[in-house]
């Protein structure tokens, strides 16, 4: 099971990084495939081991421990920034790993394995006091290679890859200092690997997505989550604009911006509807309807699906001051609102004239606080559309009855009608046969007449 679990976690790292390999280079990829190819040697050496009848408890815990160390070379060569940064040092680290292990592998395997116990031996002590200078090394990589700018936590996976490496310091040393020789397994190491691996996948990940998936692991304020439940909560109810005021003013508040405004596509074609508000609160747009061809900036921002600054002093700027109707600050920040390479809105924050240009880090800020409210908006869209089925549903449903509340008493009047002729018709069928036997009467009367008149002799023979 420890096998199963370590394995499908390492296809997981192997699966991102080849999915956006040109975003992180090869070397993830490389090194994903590296630890998957020695997961699948130590399930083939336990297949032979058991099919050959060999010794699998003596020979198999020290490959265990040679693949993990040449599994941890390759992480600290892929994963550590120190390592990244020394060329000349990077190789020799990512190779002497996989050499040492083998180093401490075969000679056991060859000569020493025969009826004793891994653990607590010398190889094992050896293997240990080397995972922890590795586990040491990839942890002394991580911070050093966190103070230079250059190699600074941008992308936020630092922290879980020096997480990892904690965790593996931890579980060599525990290794090292007590060892199990009861069981052929080192399960201080294996804890320690289930938790650092699971790690890496995160850093990995982090190390691959963009600014705005990394932004949805992050939680966001309190308030602006409270004005995102009062827009869903809100959703086709009175107060729905006033919802969208109290949320761009905790977009404002959040960003540190001095107005905020946010902007979702209504009904009509090329038509945006906008909500604006201060820091402070203070309602400036609610519910304002425009359409989009008078606003290029947010035409530009859409069509790149990419934010962007205008010029304080350009047309698109002032396009956007003229939608509010009166003075704003000049620095602008046009973002769309994404789910899905799907455009579900636009968001604009606006600071002062004298405050200085947008920095990386407020743009990134930008971005995820977009990424949050376009999975906000998109999830508006879909209850606003699943309510527009219910009621075109609902109105549906109500014209089919009428309908067939209709055509049920059109059916019953017509029944009636039918039943009413069909009266009429047996009374007639009746008449019709009462004259049919009068008429045979008369038939038959004149029958006896004619024969009376055509044999009287007869007839009087008769009498």
């Amino acid at each position: 099971m420890y096998h199963l679990i370590v394995l499908l976690t390492i296809e997981a790292m192997l699966g991102l990084a080849w999915h956006r390999r040109p975003h992180v280079g090869p070397r993830v990829w490389l090194t994903a495939l590296a630890l998957t190819g020695g997961r699948g040697v130590l399930i083939v050496a336990a297949l032979v081991a058991r099919l050959a009848s060999w010794p699998a408890t003596a020979l198999l815990p020290p490959l265990e421990r040679c693949l993990d160390l040449a599994g941890l070379g390759v992480l600290a060569w892929a994963l550590v920034p120190l390592w990244l940064k020394w060329r000349w040092a990077d190789s020799f680290w990512g190779l002497a790993h996989p050499l040492a292990g083998l180093g401490i592998y075969l000679p056991w395997a060859l000569y020493g394995s025969v009826g004793r116990a891994f653990n607590g031996s010398l190889p094992d002590a050896l293997s240990s006091v080397w995972g922890v200078v590795l586990a040491g090394g990839g942890l002394v990589g991580m911070l050093a290679g966190a103070r230079s700018p250059r190699e600074a936590n941008r992308d936020g996976a630092s922290g879980y890859i020096t997480a990892a490496w904690i965790f593996i310091l931890a579980g060599y040393g525990l290794q090292v200092l007590f060892p199990d020789p009861a069981v052929p397994a080192s399960g201080w190491t294996r804890w320690a690997f289930l938790v650092a691996y699971p790690l890496w996948v995160i850093a990995v990940y982090l190390r691959t997505a963009g600014p705005q998936e990394r932004a949805l692991l992050v939680p966001p304020d309190w308030s602006v989550w409270e004005a995102c439940q009062a827009v869903l909560v809100n959703a086709g109810q009175p107060r729905r604009n006033e919802a969208f005021e109290q949320l761009a003013a905790a977009m404002a508040a959040s960003l540190r911006v001095q107005v905020a405004a946010v902007g979702i596509p209504t009904a009509g074609p090329e038509m945006v509807e906008w909500f604006a508000a201060r820091d402070s609160g203070e309602p400036l747009v609610s519910g304002r309807v425009l359409p989009l061809e008078t606003q290029p900036a947010v035409q530009r921002a859409i069509a790149r699906k990419q934010g962007f600054s205008p010029e304080p002093s350009s047309h698109e700027a002032r396009a956007l001051t003229a939608m509010w109707g009166q003075a704003l600050p000049g620095r602008l920040w046009i973002e769309p609102l994404l789910h899905h390479r799907q455009t579900v809105g636009v968001l604009i924050a606006a600071k002062a004239q004298e405050a200085p240009a947008w920095s990386p880090a407020e743009i990134e800020q930008l971005g995820a606080s977009a990424a949050r409210l376009g999975s906000v908006l998109s999830l508006l869209r879909h209850w606003e559309d699943m309510a527009r089925r219910e009621q075109d549903g609902a109105r549906q449903l109500h014209d089919l009855a009428a309908q067939w509340t209709q055509s049920k008493a059109d059916a019953e009047a017509r029944l009636e009608a039918v039943q009413a002729e069909l009266g009429q018709v047996k009374a007639e069928l009746g008449a019709a046969r009462r004259q049919i036997a009068q008429y045979r009467q008369q038939v038959d009367d004149l029958a006896a007449l004619v024969q009376l008149y055509e044999n009287p002799a007869e007839s009087e023979a008769r009498k």
